[in-house]
């Protein structure tokens, strides 16, 4: 398999695409949660987001690894979406075929799942909010970058929307009654993809949550500091998958 090969001890450029508006308070955030999650490793990050200017495949030029990110406000399926996740389509398609290592995110989970040829759909029943446990499948304890955790471990998640089933060509590494599709890795690559959200922590979680206290609390059954709780400080299992990615690629990148 190919993919990035820096010279040992070269830092690995990574891209972070980001799907928020201008004057959203987790623009910044995200790209600090993200920088956090990176640690003291040999990395440059670097943003860019999706709905400032229209993604190009040239935006990967130079690029080791893709990162994907969340979105405050937007369905990767929505009729309003297509003039910008149409372009992030085309970069996928570049990224895969170059096999460049990269996650998505939430959202950017959520945009590869439909890009692959799963339909994503809006539904109450698969939404969660909060820390919950997802379970490590037969594939996921076979791959590298979930060697050691386990048989399940906890995530941060927040969604209403869900990849509705498992893409054609992709390993599940864990799942939930409430999600089947929550983490995949495209075979043949050292892509992968999360519905939960690994750049956050508990803590981090709440402060993101609370962010959009007031949107969330109009005509909401249940005000948002409360739904926050739901998110638990300390159980940051996932946590070390964005760093864990990096770790790989830098020990192997030809695994």
């Amino acid at each position: 398999m190919s993919g990035p090969s820096p010279a040992f001890g070269a830092a690995l450029r990574v891209l972070l695409i980001q799907i928020r508006d201008a004057d959203d308070p987790m623009l910044a955030h995200e790209m600090l949660c993200v920088q956090s999650r990176l640690g003291g490793r040999q990395v440059q990050l670097f943003g860019r987001n999706a709905l400032a200017e229209a993604a190009e495949p040239d935006w990967l030029s130079g690029i080791d690894v893709l990162l994907i990110g969340g979105s405050g406000d937007y369905s990767v399926h929505h009729a309003r979406s297509r003039p910008w996740v149409d372009p992030l389509r085309h970069l996928l398609d570049a990224a895969l075929e170059r096999q460049m290592p990269g996650l998505g995110i939430c959202f950017g989970h959520q945009l590869l799942g439909l890009h692959l040829g799963t339909p994503v759909r809006t539904d109450p029943r698969n939404a969660e909010i909060g820390t919950v446990d997802v379970e490590v499948t037969d594939s996921g304890r076979r791959a590298p970058l979930l060697r050691g955790w386990g048989e399940a471990f906890a995530v941060h998640t927040g969604h209403s929307d869900h990849v509705a089933g498992v893409p054609p060509g992709v390993d599940l590494l864990a799942r939930n009654a409430a999600t089947e599709s929550q983490m995949f890795h495209v075979r043949g690559t050292h892509f992968y993809s999360t519905q939960f959200h690994p750049d956050l922590s508990g803590q981090e979680a709440r402060d993101r949550f609370l962010a959009y206290k007031q949107v969330l609390d109009d005509g909401s059954p249940s005000p948002a500091a409360e739904k926050a709780l739901r998110f638990t400080p300390g159980r940051d299992t996932s946590n070390r998958l964005i760093g864990g990615l990096i770790d790989l690629l830098m020990t192997d990148p030809d695994r």
